[in-house]
C-alpha cells in the first residue's frame, strides 16, 4: 500500500498506526486541530554547521565564535521542514540521556551585537567572505540560504554551493582536504544516533581520529586531542553519572572552539489513529512502538 493511501487511513480513524509520513501531508495535519491532536513529532536527527578552522579567518577562534553567535536559529530551524523544527541549545539532541552542555552562544534570534564584538576581537570588523556547501536534499537549500541572510546582517558573506549527495560525501563537502583545497569554510552536515545514548552519536562528529583529511570523513572540522581523552574516558567509565559528565565535558570543549554547532533538532511528524493506546515513540527507531501499542474496545 502506498504511503499516502496510508496516511489516508490514519486521517480518516480507519487504521491505528502508518509509519512515518510523507512530508506532503505534514502542513494538512498541523493546520488541522483534530488531526494534530493525534500527531507526535520526536526528534530524531540534528542538522549541523561544521566551520573549518582551516579556512582563514575561520582560523581564528573569535572568527568561528562569531559565525556562530550571528546565527538566527529560529529561522533556521523553521526554514527547511512544514514540520516545526526545534531550536537546539545543545549539540547532543535532547531524547539522548544525560545533562548536555547548552552553549551561550546560540541563540533564536542570534547575537548581532556580540557577533560584531568577536569579529573585531579577530581583527574583521568589517566582516569576510567566506563559502557554505550544502547538499542537494530537501530543505537544505532553504536552510543554507537562512544561515547566509543571518550572517549577511553582520557583514559576513556567504557564497552558497551545493552538490548532489553521494559527490557531496565523496569529494566536495566530505573531504577535508578538498575543503581546505577550496576554501570551504562553513559545511552543511546531519548527524543521528544509532541508539539512543550519547557514545553511539558524539564519538563518530568529534573524534579526531575519525578525521581523514584526504578520504570521505564525518568529522570534518574537530581536531581536539582534549576531547579524544574525554570521549576515552567516558567509553571506559562504569559509572552513568560520572560517564555523563564527561560526554558533557567532551561536547563543551568542541562548543568552546566553536568547530561544530547544531542549527536544527530535527523533527519527525507521526500520526496516530483514533483508538491507538499505551503508544509512546521507541527511542531507538524514532516511531511508535508496536510492542506496547493497544487498541481500545469499541461497541458492537
Amino acid at each position: 500500500m502506498e504511503a499516502d493511501q496510508v496516511t489516508g487511513l490514519l486521517e480518516a480513524g480507519d487504521t491505528e498506526m502508518g509509519g512515518f509520513l510523507p512530508d506532503d501531508a505534514y502542513a494538512r495535519i498541523l493546520a488541522d486541530p483534530a488531526l494534530k491532536a493525534r500527531a507526535d513529532a520526536p526528534v530524531t536527527s540534528v542538522r549541523t554547521l561544521a566551520i573549518n578552522p582551516q579556512v582563514p579567518p575561520l582560523d581564528k577562534l573569535e572568527c568561528r565564535r562569531a559565525v556562530v553567535r550571528a546565527l538566527e536559529l529560529e529561522a533556521v530551524s523553521s526554514a527547511s521542514r512544514a514540520v516545526p523544527e526545534q531550536v537546539p541549545t545543545s549539540l547532543v539532541p535532547p531524547d539522548l540521556p544525560g545533562e548536555h552542555y547548552r552553549d551561550p552562544d546560540l541563540s533564536p534570534a542570534g547575537d548581532q551585537a556580540g557577533a560584531r564584538e568577536a569579529l573585531t576581537r579577530c581583527g574583521r570588523p568589517d566582516g569576510f567572505e567566506t563559502t557554505y556547501i550544502y547538499r542537494e536534499l530537501p530543505g537544505e537549500k532553504e536552510a543554507a540560504e537562512a544561515v547566509r541572510d543571518s550572517l549577511a546582517k553582520v557583514g559576513i558573506k556567504v557564497t552558497l554551493d551545493h552538490a548532489p549527495v553521494e559527490k557531496f560525501h565523496q569529494k566536495f563537502g566530505g573531504v577535508p582536504a578538498n575543503l581546505k583545497k577550496n576554501g570551504v569554510g562553513l559545511i552543511a552536515k546531519a548527524w543521528a544516533p544509532d541508539w539512543p545514548d550519547t557514545y553511539t552519536y558524539l564519538p563518530g562528529l568529534v573524534d579526531s581520529r575519525e578525521l581523514v583529511e584526504d578520504e570521505p570523513s564525518v568529522n570534518l572540522t574537530v581536531r581536539l586531542p582534549a576531547v579524544d581523552e574525554l570521549l576515552d574516558k567516558a567509553a571506559a567509565e562504569p559509572d552513568p553519572e560520572t560517564r555523563a559528565g564527561l560526554w558533557r565535558q567532551a561536547e563543551q570543549r568542541v562548543a568552546e572552539e566553536a568547530v561544530l554547532v547544531p542549527t536544527t533538532w530535527r523533527r519527525t511528524l507521526l500520526l496516530r489513529g483514533t483508538t491507538a493506546t499505551n503508544l509512546h515513540v521507541s527511542p531507538v527507531f524514532g516511531d511508535y512502538d508496536l510492542a506496547t501499542m493497544g487498541v481500545a474496545a469499541t461497541a458492537s
